[in-house]
């Protein structure tokens, strides 16, 4: 993080040529060659280091001169800000907890008027200071609290934005209770001033919880990008009733232009699917946006794929389906989960590293690899799971491409 002594420093233009020069080099070794000058060699490493990451994590925003380290980490990606810019327009819009900026600027490219709220006054300076060098000119920054800012303000918004702060001390909290601002004790509030809100939660949050914490609830996005959940959205309509049932839906996205695959459905709901009375060639893992927001049996459906349990998890088929939004594996063999059986597999196979999945199984990865004495790595995956007749069973795959 940078200091507002360091941010007047850094916007001397020769300094900044420092971080260009440096760029594309270690930070600690522009920060060992000027640790004695006059320079603010530490901010200026830290800097190095910043748009590194911003390089790979918002390309689109080069013409950042400025970042601040804590506000970088916890900024939405872009491929995911862009995959939400899609959905979220209007003619004024407001992000409530402005952050570093990057929903912000992304977000404003479908409104006339788009508002960025934050009170850290050195994080809305920065903005300030990098959305000159945008040439955007419908974005308006201001410095207060968001909550206060909607409390004071009696203007209303088609879109609210809100990415609250979810760190308890130092770590990240899951935990609602320690978000700030304090979304859902507001939500009269939020729903006085726009038509719709959007809440960005931890990836990790239990999306069961939404429907006991939010209200008039629109829909449930969950988002991937790579295969990894990168953002959970409760999306809410001022305009429904209160115990609304909301669409659940999964948004996997590449890092390529390929479009986004998307799969949803009403909250609760669970047409006819098909269990599998044995595991076929052909096993398949959902992406975890998939996993995470229970749409694999309305997946395998789709598909025309059978469930391996009734939870769902892993689908599998004779033949290899294409375009499958998730990893596909060829199982080369199935073995009954016991003990003494799979270490003399194991040992009979020379297997001494092996990708490992595992769910719905009781042992950790981590108790797998000390039990069985396998290191991580190599080309074949151990996938440990609950068979269909709810036993427990390993499968041995390679996965296919």
């Amino acid at each position: 993080m940078i200091t507002p002594q360091e941010f007047i420093e850094l916007q001397d233009p020769s300094i900044y040529n420092y971080i260009l020069e440096f760029e594309n080099r270690d930070p600690a070794e522009f920060a060992l060659k000027f640790r004695d000058s006059k320079l603010p060699a530490r901010a200026i490493a830290e800097q190095i280091k910043c748009r590194k990451k911003a390089s790979k994590k918002l390309p689109s925003l080069n013409f950042f001169r400025i970042f601040d380290s804590l506000a970088l980490e916890q900024a939405t990606g872009e491929i995911a800000a862009k995959y939400k810019s899609s959905f979220i327009s209007g003619v004024r819009g407001i992000d409530i907890t402005g952050g570093l900026g990057a929903d912000t600027y992304f977000l404003s490219r479908n409104f006339n008027e788009y508002l960025y709220c934050e009170k850290n006054q050195l994080l809305k300076d920065i903005f300030d200071y990098n959305l000159f060098f945008s040439k955007k000119n419908n974005i308006k920054t201001f410095s207060d609290d968001g909550i206060k800012f909607l409390q004071n303000n009696k203007s209303r918004f088609d879109w609210i934005y809100a990415d609250p702060s979810r760190r308890r001390g130092d770590k990240r909290s899951v935990d609602i209770n320690y978000y700030s601002p304090d979304i859902p004790g507001n939500l009269a509030l939020l729903f006085s001033r726009a038509d719709k809100i959007c809440i960005k939660v931890a990836p990790a949050f239990d999306i069961t919880e939404a429907l006991r914490i939010f209200r008039r609830i629109e829909r449930i996005t969950i988002i991937s990008v790579g295969g990894e959940v990168k953002e959970v959205l409760i999306i809410m309509n001022s305009s429904l009733p209160d115990e609304n049932i909301p669409v659940i839906e999964a948004a996997v996205l590449s890092g390529s232009e390929r479009a986004p695959f998307i799969l949803s459905q009403k909250w609760g709901e669970d047409g006819d699917f098909n269990i599998a009375d044995n595991p076929g060639e052909f096993l398949y893992e959902p992406d975890s946006a998939i996993i995470k927001s229970g749409l694999s049996r309305r997946l395998a459906r789709d598909f025309k794929l059978e469930v391996i349990i009734n939870q769902g998890v892993f689908l599998t088929s004779l033949k290899k389906i294409p375009c499958f939004p998730g990893r596909v594996f060829r199982i080369e063999e199935t073995i009954p989960f016991r003990e003494k059986e799979i270490k003399r597999w194991l040992k009979k196979k020379g297997i001494k590293k092996v990708n490992l999945v595992r769910k719905d199984f009781p042992w950790s990865v981590e108790k797998l690899r000390k039990k069985f004495n396998i290191g991580e790595g190599g080309e074949e995956f151990l996938i440990f799971t609950s068979g269909p007749g709810r036993e427990k069973v390993m499968f041995f795959c390679v996965k296919t491409k």
